[in-house]
């Protein structure tokens, strides 16, 4: 990881509260990868006092670019959806884990929900630039929140509404039963977004016998694995994993959901 200062080249809005940012990236930083993160001090005050986490939506090493994809929530991603080109980010990544490390079957299916969209669609131009076969499902409450990237309107994604508003009426484990069980076979599942999806996902994995690894969303204090404010409840001896050093992505078998 490395810290230091970007320059912002867009601050677009892709769908009903919620941007993409694109800016510069470090020369001297590692390239950032599918399911990492940065961690960005949005105001130079105090108020908001600590940085906040944003997963990549993807990184281009030509142009020496990445970007991220965010909601407007609170006080911070108020300030983040303000700025514009050329205004400076104080950032320090890249940070946590990557899919990359949990390895590819003959089926991958990459299921994302809200802001998950955008580490899911990093992952899947990847897998496709890779030639990994891969099958992208997008879900949202209706078609005001799905993304339209500017460039990448044609994306093959999967496009679930629970309104019925746009694609599949459903929720995308409701889509995902919808497909033969056949395909489920030598298959994994990576997932991103809210945790109730993120358990519904590991239900269905667990019933279908496929493998399943979650990006776990947590408020983050410092990023960097020293304040344990992130961690969350796991399997094994050690009951706690932090989710910015050990995370953010998971074996969903090793997330203890109750």
């Amino acid at each position: 990881m490395k810290h230091f200062i970007s320059r912002i080249h867009s601050n677009a809005i892709v769908c009903e509260g919620m941007y993409e940012m694109v800016f510069s990236w470090d020369d001297d930083a590692p390239s950032p990868l599918p399911g990492q993160f940065c961690t960005i001090r949005v105001s130079n005050g105090t108020t908001p006092l600590l940085r906040r986490p944003f997963a990549f939506s993807a990184f281009d090493p030509n142009e020496k670019t990445a970007s991220i994809v965010f909601k407007k929530v609170g006080a911070s991603t108020e300030i983040l959806a303000g700025k514009k080109c050329g205004d400076a980010l104080d950032m320090i990544g890249p940070l946590g884990n990557s899919f990359i490390g949990f390895g590819q079957t003959r089926n991958n299916v990459l299921v994302a929900g809200g802001t998950g969209f955008g580490p899911v669609l990093f992952w899947n131009r990847f897998l496709r630039h890779k030639k990994i076969s891969s099958l992208m499902v997008f879900g949202s409450a209706s078609k005001a929140g799905i993304p339209v990237f500017k460039g990448h309107e044609d994306e093959a994604v999967a496009l679930c509404t629970e309104d019925g508003s746009k694609g599949f009426r459903g929720t995308v484990v409701d889509y995902l039963r919808t497909l033969p069980e056949q395909m489920f076979r030598e298959t994994t599942l990576y997932c991103c977004g809210p945790r109730g999806m993120l358990k519904a996902c590991h239900d269905l994995a667990l019933e279908r016998g496929s493998a399943c690894f979650v990006s776990i969303e947590q408020i983050m204090a410092c990023g960097v694995g020293a304040c344990m404010g992130c961690a969350v409840k796991v399997t094994g001896d050690e009951s706690f994993s932090r989710v910015c050093t050990e995370g953010p992505i998971f074996n969903s078998k090793t997330i203890l959901w109750t």
